[in-house]
């Protein structure tokens, strides 16, 4: 098992019993970190994963890297 697999598995587990995520807590604030920290590979896998808040995170999280790409290919030499 990768690395990127056992973080899926770890995830999966911590979440599978969270109903409820407070933007304003230290856990989300983690969260959040943690998936800033990750490379477009890691974040597509754990899109694709169907864990419960963290993927759907993690997509915000490749929507944001590809607006920023787009904007800096378009911008001005």
């Amino acid at each position: 098992m990768n690395v990127v697999e056992l973080k899926i598995v770890t995830l999966r587990k911590m979440m599978a019993d969270v109903d409820r995520i407070d933007p304003s807590s230290e856990e989300y604030k983690s969260l959040v970190q943690f998936l800033n920290r990750q490379s477009m590979d890691t974040l597509k896998a754990l899109e694709s994963a169907k864990i419960k808040w963290v993927s759907a995170l993690a997509r915000n999280r490749i929507n944001r890297i590809k607006f920023e790409m787009k904007n800096l290919s378009e911008m001005p030499v």
